[in-house]
């Protein structure tokens, strides 16, 4: 039963760093990216999965290293989130919105 809850939380884990919208998920991303490079490709999470329940959360019973396309699929997703940060930013830039609510009581 502990297995498949800690199989669950690094699902979850996996999806916060994945997804480009949440707010502090670029330092967890860029730790991730650097935990795999020291660790020559293999997760940490994995491999500590593999090592107590000898399975790992994608269901299988060997350890395989970060494919090129995990990473890059990371990398896209803080990449997303760049383009979007410095879209609103510069509309920020653009636009006054604090004054925006007593616009039209003038």
């Amino acid at each position: 039963m502990f297995k498949y809850i800690f199989f669950f939380f690094h699902y979850l884990f996996i999806f916060y760093v994945l997804y480009p919208f949440s707010p502090y998920n670029s330092i967890v991303a860029l730790l991730v990216y650097i935990s795999w490079i020291y660790n020559k490709n293999y997760c940490i999470l994995t491999e500590i999965e593999y090592k107590y329940f000898n399975e790992t959360c994608m269901l299988t019973t060997k350890v395989r290293r970060i494919s090129k396309y995990e990473k890059g699929l990371l990398l896209f997703s803080q990449f997303i989130k760049l383009i979007f940060l410095v879209h609103n930013t510069s509309m920020l830039q653009k636009h006054n919105y604090f004054q925006l609510p007593f616009y039209y009581y003038q």
